[in-house]
């Protein structure tokens, strides 16, 4: 039994709910294994950060052209990490990679910031706590929020950076 409310999934979907006949198809392949990496869109690229190769955590980032569909080897990152968040910040092409867990393992309190522009990593500010495998969000052009993740046990803090000051 399907119930539309007020010709809502027509007005919003355009008929058959979208997901319907959706499927999958292969993408383009990586330059590495990867598992865990941020990953952000900026612009008309896919750039992925860090992440996990199965023996040790990553300091290297990749970047897809969504012209090309096509992944390429990005700078190096000032830190190895894995689980590690990640947002663009509105208005810029760059994108703050936030936390995550190092190449001992630990739990980093640390951010970069990415630019797509000069293709170079830079370090940003530190957050109040380390964290891995947090959510982040840009709430708008001026503040970042930095959700929950782990360190060790599961957090429930948040953080708010405000870009202003960076």
């Amino acid at each position: 039994l399907e119930i539309d409310y007020f010709g809502l999934e027509v007005a919003i979907f355009g008929g058959r709910p979208w997901i319907k006949d959706a499927t999958f198809t292969p993408g383009p392949e990586l330059t590495s294994r990867r598992q865990n990496p941020g990953a952000v869109l900026i612009g008309r690229s896919v750039v992925l950060f860090g992440g996990w190769d199965g023996h040790r955590a990553l300091n290297t980032t990749e970047v897809c052209d969504l012209a090309t569909m096509v992944f390429r080897n990005g700078p190096n990152m000032l830190t190895a990490r894995y689980a590690c968040g990640a947002t663009t910040i509105p208005g810029k092409n760059r994108a703050l990679v936030i936390g995550g867990r190092g190449a001992d393992d630990n739990h980093l309190a640390t951010t970069e910031v990415f630019d797509l522009e000069t293709m170079g990593m830079t370090q940003g500010p530190n957050m109040l706590s380390a964290r891995a495998f947090c959510a982040v969000v840009a709430l708008d052009a001026r503040r970042v929020l930095v959700i929950g993740g782990q360190n060790p046990t599961v957090l429930k803090s948040t953080e708010v950076l405000n870009l202003d000051t960076m």
